[in-house]
Order: structure tokens, then sequence, then C-alpha cells
């Protein structure tokens, strides 16, 4: 392999430009200089194209993209996956931060496995507060992994895509970006990969994924996506590359991962009191999942929410003791990790 070979950072971005800011600088901050930075600007209209022309303008590295009207984060991202033309690909989104050895890290990998098509380095996820609420497979082994591992590995820690560099080979094979599966497009583009090309986990940490109120999961949870999911979960199960133990496994546990998922979506939406989108959600819980127990656990929780409104209160209260505990836990299990804060510095 060319020990210098280009890789596309894909930057997807709208309405974001401080926060854009900081994700340019911490990609030109990377030890591999060999890299073109794509960002590609869902038409937002504000200081967005001023704050990449700055950068432009020092760095001929930079090519901007803006489009013509809003497409939204999904046909935004698959536009830019179609115009990939460099060997290796890898993705920063505007509110989330390469940290600098990111692309290092995973080309030396490639090089001591080029049979490997994807590298999958640690991704540290933090909150607005730059709590660390979580560290992507600190519990998995690190090193070369075929089909049958990598799709195991990834139904244990299904958020790996921001610390994820591959190979424009798996393009070429015919996986895409599916759009029909909506906000778990990433998830799927994952399982399918995984599934056909071996793939090498490191212990390294490679970005710092934030969660925040308007990121992109978080606003997509206000729409009914199950079609989607269930389309996903049917093309997984179904994949030709695993055997009949695997596909039994992975049918267990992405049941297990997207029952989760819909129960969370209702018990937002209740508390948001979208009570149409909580009776959605409720239905795949009965009907797909066979589980009558959380279907009514969200149809009860709805009803005592519209006909008694201090409940509702009493449920964001709890959500809010809950999410404290977990970030202390977070704050004794992750503390030889603290000090990666400084990175989110605008």
């Amino acid at each position: 392999m060319n020990n210098s070979p280009l890789i596309s950072v894909l930057m997807l971005t709208y309405k974001r430009p401080v926060l854009l800011r900081r994700a340019i600088k911490r990609v030109l901050g990377q030890t591999y200089p060999h890299f073109i930075l794509h960002i590609y600007d869902d038409a937002s209209g504000d200081e967005t194209s001023k704050v990449v022309d700055e950068f432009a303008q020092k760095d001929s590295r930079i090519i901007y993209h803006c489009n013509e009207k809003n497409l939204g984060a999904v046909l935004n991202c698959a536009q830019a996956m179609e115009q990939i033309s460099t060997p290796f690909f890898t993705f920063c989104a505007d509110d989330d931060v390469l940290l600098p050895q990111h692309i290092e890290f995973a080309m030396e990998e490639f090089n001591k496995h080029p049979q490997a098509a994807i590298v999958c380095n640690q991704t540290i996820c933090m909150d607005e507060q730059r709590r660390i609420l979580h560290i992507n497979h600190m519990d998995s082994k690190a090193g070369l992994y075929d089909s049958a591992e990598g799709v195991r590995f990834l139904l244990k820690d299904p958020g790996i895509l921001a610390g994820v560099v591959a190979r424009k080979e798996i393009l070429e094979s015919g996986i895409t970006l599916d759009k029909d599966t909506g906000m778990l497009w990433d998830w799927d583009f994952c399982f399918q990969a995984l599934a056909k090309f071996p793939s090498v986990v490191t212990k390294k940490q490679g970005s710092i994924f934030v969660t925040h109120s308007s990121s992109f999961f978080v606003a997509l949870l206000d729409n009914y996506e199950w079609p989607g999911w269930l389309k996903m979960y049917r093309k997984i199960v179904a994949h030709p590359n695993l055997d009949e133990a695997t596909k039994g496994e992975v049918e267990l546990h992405l049941k297990k991962r997207l029952r989760s998922l819909m129960v969370k979506q209702g018990k937002e939406a209740i508390l948001n009191k979208n009570f149409p989108l909580a009776d959605l959600s409720a239905q795949p819980l009965r009907d797909f999942f066979g589980s009558p127990r959380h279907y009514l656990k969200i149809k009860i929780l709805a009803l005592l929410c519209k006909l008694f409104p201090p409940y509702r209160w009493l449920l964001i209260f709890v959500r809010k003791i809950r999410s404290k505990k977990k970030v202390f836990k977070g704050s004794i299990r992750y503390q030889k990790y603290q000090g990666y804060e400084k990175y989110l510095d605008i």
C-alpha cells in the first residue's frame, strides 16, 4: 500500500458556524496530513460559507460544497459518499471532533492489516457540559476481526461511525447509504460493511462525539422511523455472508436493541407531549416484538400523562436524576480519560 494515500474527510454541516469552526480546526490539526476535507453545507444560509472561506484561503485541502436547497442530513450524507474519489474516507460531523491522531492511528492499522477494509478507533461520547457519558468498545479486544466477529462487535456497541476510517473498496462493492433506513443509516452501513469485510478494532482514541438537544439523532427521535428500522433489521438478519449461528445471534441482539430504541422513542414522545407518536411507537412493540408488557407500559404512561399532567413532570424529574447518576458513574469509570474536554474548546 502507498505509504501516504489520500483520505477524504466528509464533514456535513447545517447552521452551526461556531461549532463548524472548531471541527475544521481539529481536522486541520491531524498528524496525518494527506487528506482532503470536503465540507457539505446543507443550504445553511448563514455565516457558514464565511467560516469555511476563512480556512480555505489558507489551506488548499478544503473543498466546500453548498447545496442549492436543504436536503436533510441523510441525503446530504448520501451525496457526500457518492462523490468520494480517494482510497480512504472518514466522517466528522460539524458538532463532533477528530482527535489529533485519528487518521494516523487508522493508517498504521491498514498498513499492518492490508486485508482490513475498516478501522474502528475509540469514540469518546460527551455531553454539552463536557462530561464523559460513554467510551466505545472499552471491553472489546483490539485487533483484526473477521466478518462474524465484526458483526458481533457492532451488536455490542453500534455507535462506532464517528471513529471509523474505511476503504473506498466498500463503496465499490455495492454497499451504499440506504436512505430508507433513516436515522439508523450508519448502523445499517456499518453492519453491511462489517458483514462483508474484515475490520480492525483499536483501543486508541480517535474522536469525540458530542450529544446535545439539537443533535441529528435527538431530532429524528421526533419522527416515526420504524419502517426504515425494520428494513435495516431484515437486511442484516438475511445477509448472505453470515452463517446460521451468527444470524441467530444477530437476530436476538438486534431485536433487543431496536425494541429498546422504540421504547425510548415512545417515552420521549410522552415527555414531549407528542402522544400520537407515542401511540405509533407502541404498535411495533406489540405487533413485531411480541412484547405486550412494553406496549402497555407506553400506552398507560401516555394515558396517565394526559389525564394527570403533573405525572409527566414527575417522569421528567426522574429522568434528570437518572442522567445525573449516569454522569457520576461515568466520572468514576472514565477518570483516566479526563483531559480530552480541551479539544472541545472553540
